[in-house]
């Protein structure tokens, strides 16, 4: 129902407009998002920078035409991926 991202107001009780708020406890104020000065790539995960790199690149080369084409790429992702030491911000799915 993804009620924490806003979807819980539509059809039946209370819907229509809602406000949220963000109060700042700590840090420099974000000067556009909420997230500015958060790093969210790869290379916050040790040893990621690389898959970052290798993802930026899939991304970059993807052909709509063709995303076979993307596969020995996404492989060597993987690959990568499961070098990586395990760690707080990410699990492979043989940990769910």
């Amino acid at each position: 129902m993804h009620k924490t991202q806003g979807f819980g107001n539509f059809g039946g009780g209370g819907g229509g407009s809602r406000s949220e708020s963000f109060q700042l406890l700590d840090g420099e104020p974000a000067a556009t998002d909420v997230f500015d000065g958060v790093d969210t790539t790869w290379r916050q995960v040790p040893g990621g920078a690389e898959v970052g790199t290798l993802a930026d690149d899939a991304i970059a080369k993807f052909k709509l035409d063709d995303p076979a084409a993307s596969v020995p790429g996404l492989l060597v992702i993987r690959s990568r991926l499961a070098s990586l030491a395990m760690d707080r911000w990410w699990t492979t799915s043989a940990d769910n």
